[in-house]
């Protein structure tokens, strides 16, 4: 997918970078995480050293935006990436790889990995208007967290079918978007929602199967229009597993943090390998 972290094109040096910011920012989580292994994506392949996106540099782009640039320097974020938007010979994603990949239409995508609360605590301090990062209400949350026993936080993701070697992390977008993808004046297309959420919700399924897995089912519920040309941050995390069913959980937000769309998902993990695109013969 063209979203996805596993062509990521941040080149060699820079994705040390990433790794080692991931690193430093991993030991600000709670202790109940710090044992845990974070594979992702499973089997990372080498990043290339061009993007194709019409924008030269994503990662200065959003930057330069003050509440992208909150969100990606947030405490809760573990890796961020430039996906890799170039055509592929099998015309696989080419949909978002290039009729999608215009000036015009998404001039600008990058992704990040986040470390999500308990499912209790609903706080979410990456939303666009809380950019204090040291005067938020995280640590009372996280003092909740330390509370909670070793086995008692296995439990609970024994119980949603969450393996600790490979944690339901948030998978998320920052997408800069401009007229190309309207339906109505200055307004995006309802259909431009699903395509995107299928997208990035898929991709934190596909983190969650050995072999990838297939959309089987998608409701999107549109709360608030979406104007153009805006930059908005879409989101996508499992919830649960129960054999072959992933269940997921995705939304649309804008910079105030109003949510303009959110939807749930069901995934089916494949049971044997398909070929995909990543694959080295590719």
């Amino acid at each position: 997918m063209a979203f996805s972290t596993s062509r990521s094109c941040t080149g060699r040096k820079n994705m040390r970078k990433l790794d080692d910011d991931a690193d430093r920012l991993r030991s600000d989580l709670p202790w109940c995480l710090l044992h845990f292994h974070f594979h992702w994506p499973p089997n990372h392949p080498p990043s290339p050293t061009t993007h194709n996106q019409p924008v030269p540099d994503p990662l200065a782009h959003f930057h330069s935006i003050p509440w992208c640039h909150a969100l990606l320097t947030h405490r809760s974020i573990l890796h961020t990436a430039i996906p890799d938007r170039t055509p592929i010979a099998t015309t696989e994603s080419s949909l978002v790889r290039e009729t999608l990949n215009t000036p015009r239409t998404v001039t600008a995508c990058l992704t990040f990995l986040r470390y999500v609360k308990d499912e209790a605590d609903n706080t979410d301090n990456t939303k666009p208007n809380n950019t204090d990062n040291t005067n938020d209400n995280s640590n009372s949350n996280c003092n909740a967290q330390f509370r909670m026993s070793e086995k008692e936080i296995e439990a609970a993701m024994k119980a949603r079918g969450e393996d600790k070697e490979n944690p339901f992390l948030e998978f998320g977008a920052l997408v800069d978007l401009r007229d190309g993808v309207n339906g109505y004046a200055k307004t995006a297309h309802g259909g431009f929602f699903g395509v995107v959420l299928d997208e990035v919700m898929g991709t934190a399924a596909n983190a969650q199967a050995k072999y990838g897995a297939f959309t089987a089912a998608l409701t999107v519920r549109y709360k608030k229009p979406l104007y153009t040309p805006s930059v908005v941050v879409v989101r996508g995390r499992v919830v649960e597993k129960k054999g072959r069913k992933l269940t997921v959980k995705g939304s649309f937000a804008d910079a105030e943090g109003n949510v303009l769309a959110e939807a749930d998902g069901v995934w089916v993990t494949v049971d044997k390998d398909i070929g995909r695109w990543t694959d080295a013969k590719l």
